[in-house]
């Protein structure tokens, strides 16, 4: 399994250290196998255009703007793929809990704070669809096994245990104290890493 990191971060800024050095800090987004992002937060500030298009889906831990600020680009960028004939592939599946998705239709993709790529250009030719996951229930795409969650935050959010191979890593965004997921994990042998943002 390859984990890119494309951002780990509550904002969005890039500091400057005391030997005239950068770093720059991108909220949060990573791309597990050049196919999944888990988090998308920095989507279109991470990726070029050649590898968003490889993107088929995305997990969402929560619908808080630092973890999603990505998809409405990823969706307006995809759309113009489809009005031109490069996207080929199907909708990017946007997978998490039917409450975060419930956030995502009536706050984002609602056609007034941006249009609802779930049903645009065509219902047929929608470059978005949205997949509720059931909490605790392994699901497979791409090679991938997921199971999302339930965690602590101050409005809806899973955690996941992403799968490949004899490998898998632990995924939390925002997370408060939250003893499920480490009992579901402490099961899990092939685990080899867990990343967890507790900024808020």
């Amino acid at each position: 399994m390859i984990i890119r990191v494309l951002g780990c971060h509550g904002s969005e800024l890039t500091i400057v250290d005391g030997q005239g050095g950068t770093y720059e800090c991108r909220t949060c987004g990573f791309l597990v196998n050049e196919t999944c992002m888990v988090d998308a937060g920095s989507i279109s500030a991470g990726l070029q255009e050649a590898e968003e298009g490889k993107i088929r889906h995305v997990l969402l831990s929560h619908a808080h703007f630092d973890h999603i600020k990505g998809l409405p680009l990823l969706a307006d960028n995809l759309a113009g793929r489809v009005q031109t004939g490069r996207l080929q592939t199907g909708p990017v599946k946007i997978r998490a809990l039917s409450e975060v998705l419930d956030g995502l239709r009536r706050h984002i993709f609602n056609d007034v704070v941006f249009p609802d790529f779930t049903r645009l250009p065509t219902k047929d030719s929608a470059p978005l669809a949205y997949h509720a996951l059931d909490e605790e229930k392994t699901f497979t795409f791409d090679n991938l096994e997921v199971t999302a969650v339930r965690v602590n935050h101050i409005v809806p959010a899973a955690g996941f245990i992403v799968r490949h191979g004899n490998s898998a890593f632990l995924y939390s965004g925002d997370t408060a104290e939250t003893r499920r997921i480490w009992e579901v994990a402490a099961k899990e042998p092939r685990l080899k890493a867990a990343f967890i943002e507790t900024s808020f």
